[in-house]
Order: structure tokens, then sequence, then C-alpha cells
């Protein structure tokens, strides 16, 4: 009988929640952007923009404009024997500055990633996979840029 009832604790204490709760990024997200300034790179800055404006809403507390710097660099990352290059690796760096409106200030975070991409037989395939991996840093710039603005917003 006691071993039913430490039995029948143990499970209670195993199953019950620990109270740990997702945190919904579109609840403390209490900004809008209303404008962003880019130079550098088009394409990413394009890729980027239309990440950051997707989710606007005219009802949030601060209005934020964000200057965008973005530089693209693409080096080759390996070469085979008869030096032909078989990798390349594409580095993207933004310089991301904003301000809130009524606040005075301008503050700056920079975001740094790189992807790599195997060159192909056909000319098209490796400027395929340059896109694609191109698309993907951005988003992946795009969404550290959001939380940095979230966690940095929410400190003021």
């Amino acid at each position: 009988m006691i071993k039913k009832t430490y039995f029948l604790i143990f499970i209670y204490i195993f199953c019950s929640s620990c109270g740990y709760k997702i945190v919904n990024q579109e609840t403390i997200r209490n900004f809008n952007i209303t404008e962003i300034a880019s130079t550098g790179d088009k394409r990413v800055n394009f890729l980027i923009k239309n990440k950051l404006t997707t989710k606007i809403n005219e009802n949030k507390d601060k209005s934020i404009k964000i200057d965008l710097e973005t530089k693209k660099i693409k080096s080759i990352k390996e070469k085979n024997i008869k030096n032909e290059i078989t990798k390349y690796e594409i580095k993207i760096i933004s310089n991301v500055k904003y301000s809130v409106a009524g606040v005075d200030g301008l503050n700056s975070f920079t975001i740094a990633k790189s992807g790599n991409y195997d060159v192909s037989k056909t000319h098209s395939e490796t400027l395929n996979s340059e896109k694609k991996i191109t698309q993907q840093i951005a988003l992946e710039i795009s969404n550290e840029i959001n939380d940095n603005l979230i966690i940095n917003l929410n400190e003021l």
C-alpha cells in the first residue's frame, strides 16, 4: 500500500507541468517600424525589409526608424587539386542604426552571418545555390534584428 502511494505521488509530480510558458514574440513586440532607410547590397536589403515590415501594426507604443547598412562579401572557401573553385563562402554584415520617436539618441548594433555553397556543374545551378543561401542568411539576419530590437526597446 505504501509503495502504491509513493508511486502515485511520483507519477503526479512527474506528469504535472513545471509552469514554463513559451513567450509569444508578438505580445512583447511593442514597437512599430515607421521607416527603413537602406544602403549597401540592394537584394539583401530588400529581403530584410520585407521580413521586418510584414508584421507592422499601427497600434503599438513606440515608433522607430531604422537605418540599415549591409555588405555582402563573397569569397573562395575551397579549391581542388586542379586549382578549380569548389566552394564559396558568403558573409553578410548588417549594421543597424535605429532611433525611437520621442527619445533622443541613436542606437546601433551589428549582425554578421555567413554561409557556404558548393559550385555545381552548371553556372545556373551555382547561381541558384548562391541565391538560396543569400535568402537564408537574410532571413536569419532579419529575425535577429527583430529579436535585438525587442530586447533593446523593452529595456527603455
